[in-house]
């Protein structure tokens, strides 16, 4: 599939099989769920542009490394992607990044969703 990532990792599909498993609790499920979302941001975030930059170390002065040079929009879609964000920002190389939400509001007596709400945070 054009413009899909499948991440298949041997420690993922560990992570993936604890995540599901009914027997794991409240706070080991939430570990996991932060643990693979870096998993999948480092994936993601594979082809982000990068900049030349020069810096100096305590060993050397004048060094060339690379810094990100774009900025990324973080969006978690309805409530499941929220657990992700943490664990994403984390992954980001700047302090802050913008952050927008996705959600889906139900009208309660027909449980079906009615209307997409999309905001930037």
């Amino acid at each position: 599939m054009r413009g899909v990532t499948v991440v298949e990792h041997p420690v993922l599909a560990h992570r993936l099989a604890a995540l599901r498993d009914q027997l794991t609790d409240r706070d080991h499920f939430r570990r996991l769920v932060s643990e693979i979302s870096r998993f999948l941001a480092y994936e993601g975030l594979r082809d982000l542009g990068t900049e030349e930059i020069v810096i100096d170390t305590p060993v050397a002065d004048g060094v060339t490394a690379r810094r990100v040079n774009e900025h990324v929009l973080v969006v978690p879609v309805l409530r499941a992607g929220l657990g992700m964000v943490q664990a994403v920002q984390q992954v980001l190389p700047w302090p802050r990044w913008p952050m927008s939400v996705c959600g889906a509001t139900r009208q309660p007596c027909r449980r079906t969703s009615i209307s997409i709400d999309f905001r930037v945070i």
